[in-house]
């Protein structure tokens, strides 16, 4: 199954079990809302960013790993999150080293310094399927 852009909606990720909810039900069910949606808020950023972008919450790096779809250098791509496992997952799934355990909203902050040309915050994408399902 392709999405608008004529891309997979199958996002190769290791270790399923381990997954966000959203995520696993989406590949075992072929409900694909969660992957549309974070391709089309990518396909709006990408001609848009200048520099280097952090997710916030990053999960299991689903996001990260559609910008680098989308050719996004890995360089420029940063991922924080408040659970241990899940950065681990996202460090296997997107081969980054750039992912941290951290809590944006403590004292101690991000662990990265620099200016970052996009910060999102994804938990919003976590919705239902849109077809009711």
């Amino acid at each position: 199954m392709t999405d608008h852009a004529g891309h997979s909606n199958d996002i190769p990720v290791n270790n399923t079990d381990a997954l966000d909810p959203w995520v696993k039900n989406a590949q075992e069910t072929g409900s694909k809302d969660y992957i549309k949606a974070h391709r089309i808020l990518a396909d709006y950023l990408v001609n848009k960013m200048s520099g280097p972008v952090l997710d916030l919450g990053c999960g299991n790096g689903v996001f990260l790993i559609v910008l680098q779809e989308k050719g996004v250098k890995n360089e420029w791509l940063f991922g924080t999150d408040l659970i241990a496992a899940h950065v681990q997952l996202a460090r296997t799934n997107t081969g980054l080293s750039s992912i941290e355990t951290a809590d944006a909203a403590s004292d101690a902050g991000i662990p990265f310094t620099g200016i970052f040309s996009v910060v999102l915050a994804l938990n919003w994408l976590h919705v239902p399927p849109m077809d009711g399902n």
